[in-house]
C-alpha cells in the first residue's frame, strides 16, 4: 500500500543523491522486536510533524549494513546498481539458491557486496490481513500464527 508521501519522498531521495550512497532503498521492512527498536521507533514518530504527506527532511535513513532485516515487500533499486544486484541474484541462482531471497539480499549487504537503506516512518505498508493468510511457513495445518501478525503490526 502506497502512502501520499510516497511520490515526493522518491522524489527528494533522487534530487538529493540517496541513491548515491545506497544501492538498494526500503521503504518497508521487518521491525525486530528488541528494546532498542522500539525506542528508535516511538521517538521517531513523536519527532513527526502533523502535516502530511511528508518530505525526506522528516524521515530517517537508516543504514542496512550489518542489520538483522528481513522481507522485500517495497524496494527502490538504484539504477547504477540494477546490474550489480541482477548479477548477485544469477551467481545465487546458479548454485542453487541457499536461503530465502531477502535472506540472500540482507547477507549480501552485511558481506559488503551492496548498500542498502531503510527509510522511516516507512512510506509504504502491506495488508495485515494479507500477512495472516500467509502460507510462506505452511506446516499443513490451517492454523493462523498470531505471532506472526503481532510481529508484522509493528511495521
Amino acid at each position: 500500500m502506497l502512502s501520499s508521501s510516497v511520490r515526493p519522498v522518491i522524489e527528494q531521495a533522487i534530487a538529493q543523491n540517496l541513491f548515491e550512497q545506497f544501492d538498494v532503498v526500503f521503504t518497508d521492512t521487518f521491525v525486530p522486536p528488541h528494546l532498542g527498536m522500539l525506542k528508535f521507533v516511538k521517538t521517531t514518530f513523536d519527532e513527526l510533524p502533523a502535516s502530511r504527506p511528508l518530505d525526506l527532511a522528516n524521515l530517517k535513513v537508516v543504514d542496512l549494513a550489518n542489520q538483522n532485516f528481513s522481507c522485500l515487500t517495497s524496494y527502490i533499486v538504484a539504477p547504477k546498481a540494477i546490474d550489480r544486484v541482477l548479477a548477485l541474484y544469477q551467481q545465487e541462482i546458479a548454485l542453487g539458491p541457499r536461503a530465502p531471497v531477502d535472506l540472500f539480499l540482507r547477507a549480501a549487504v552485511n558481506a559488503g557486496q551492496l548498500r542498502a537503506g531503510c527509510l522511516f516512518p516507512f512510506v509504504t505498508s502491506f495488508d495485515l490481513d494479507e500477512v495472516a493468510k500467509s502460507t510462506l511457513i505452511d506446516d499443513g495445518e490451517k492454523t493462523e500464527r498470531p505471532g506472526v501478525t503481532v510481529l508484522a503490526a509493528l511495521r
